[in-house]
C-alpha cells in the first residue's frame, strides 16, 4: 500500500506539472508524509483484564495522498498508509521471557466533502475505513492476526493567517461501538515554504494522539495509546 501511495503521488504530480496553472476550486492533488515520534502505553491480552506494559517506543511513518475535484455530489478521497508498531521487551508483566510485538499498522480510505475550502478557512467532513493488517503476539505464545476493517467518522478544520503562509489545523477519526473505540486526533501548525503556479509545499509540526480499545475483536482485548509530536511535509499540485 505504501508503494501505491508513493507511485500515485509521483504520477499525479507529473500530470499536474503539464497544466497551465494550479486552481484549488477545480482540481487538486495533495501528497503528504508525516514522521511521528510516538510514545506507547497501555496493554493487551486474551482477557478483558491485563496489566500495563513497558513498551519500547518506535517512530512511526504515515504517507497519504488526497484528490480534490469540483463535482459537488461526489466525495473527495484521501488514502493513507500508517506504520504503527511497538515492541514489548522481556521482563514486562513479571515474565522474564516476555517478548511481544504490537503491530497495528493500517491503511485508510477516507471519503469527505469540502464544506469550506480556501486558504483562510477549510472544513472537511466525511467517513473513513481503517483496514488493519498487522499482528499482535504476547509472552504466552498467543498471536492475533488483525485483518479487521474499522469504520470511523472523519473531520478536518484549518484556519490561516492572511499574507503569512501560516495556518493551524486539526484532523481526527472517531469511533465508538459497544465497548470498542478508536480515536486518532492530531493538531498542528503548517507553514507554506514555497508557492508557484504549478505546486506549493508546506512543512508541518504538531502533536498526535491515537487510542484503540478492542473488546474481543478476533479474540483480542486492548487499551493502547500512541502519542507524541510529529513533523511533516506536504506537496500540493
Amino acid at each position: 500500500m505504501k508503494n501505491v501511495v508513493i507511485g500515485l503521488t509521483f504520477a499525479l504530480g507529473a500530470v499536474a506539472t503539464i497544466q497551465p496553472a494550479k486552481a484549488d476550486v477545480l482540481f487538486g492533488v495533495y501528497g503528504e508524509a508525516q514522521y511521528w515520534m510516538a510514545d506507547t502505553s497501555g496493554g493487551y491480552g486474551n482477557q478483558p483484564t491485563f496489566s500495563g506494559f513497558d513498551f519500547d517506543d518506535e517512530n512511526q511513518l504515515r504517507l497519504s495522498i488526497a484528490l480534490h475535484h469540483p463535482l459537488p455530489l461526489i466525495p473527495n478521497i484521501r488514502i493513507e498508509t500508517q506504520d504503527l508498531k511497538a515492541m514489548v521487551p522481556p521482563g514486562t508483566a513479571g515474565a522474564e521471557s516476555f517478548d511481544g510485538e504490537l503491530d497495528l499498522s493500517h491503511d485508510s480510505a477516507i471519503l469527505y466533502y469540502r464544506f469550506l475550502d480556501n486558504r483562510l478557512v477549510r472544513l472537511h467532513a466525511g467517513v473513513a475505513a481503517k483496514r488493519f493488517n498487522g499482528r499482535v503476539s504476547d509472552w504466552e505464545g498467543n498471536g492475533w492476526n488483525l485483518n479487521e476493517t474499522i469504520p470511523t467518522a472523519y473531520a478536518m478544520v484549518s484556519a490561516g493567517l492572511p499574507f503569512t503562509g501560516l495556518s493551524a489545523y486539526a484532523r481526527g477519526h472517531l469511533l465508538a461501538i459497544d465497548s470498542s473505540s478508536l480515536q486518532d486526533i492530531e493538531a498542528g501548525l503548517q507553514y507554506r515554504i514555497f508557492d508557484t503556479a504549478l505546486l506549493d509545499g508546506s512543512i508541518q509540526a504538531g502533536y498526535r494522539y491515537f487510542n484503540i480499545e478492542l473488546d474481543d475483536v478476533a479474540g483480542l482485548y486492548s487499551d493502547v495509546e500512541f502519542k507524541g509530536p510529529y513533523v511533516g511535509f506536504q506537496l500540493h499540485f
